[in-house]
């Protein structure tokens, strides 16, 4: 990868759908580094996995940058954190 550059961009998680009918989006959006090796960068955010309204889930997914170098001792990788968490609205879970 060239310096100052952040190369490609990657999906994680394709939306089947659109919100209809509700004009608010996103209020549940984070992205954070995760401090145990200040490299993986955990994001979650809803996503509309088919036309509707009140129908969305939420995806939480991890990811490093390349080339970062870990500053703590027990760093890890991505794919060591890449997931799925989904609740539909009203579930406890």
């Amino acid at each position: 990868m060239t310096s100052g550059t952040m190369g490609s961009e990657a999906i994680l998680q394709s939306g089947g759908g659109s919100q209809t009918g509700y004009t608010r989006w996103g209020d549940y959006t984070a992205m954070r580094i995760d401090p145990s090796d200040d490299c993986t960068f955990w994001y979650t955010n809803e996503y509309e996995p088919a036309n509707g309204n009140f129908n969305w889930d939420t995806r939480i997914s991890a990811f490093t940058l390349p080339n970062c170098t870990a500053t703590a001792a027990n760093s890890s990788t991505a794919a060591d954190h890449t997931g799925t968490y989904s609740a539909p609205l009203g579930s406890s879970s």
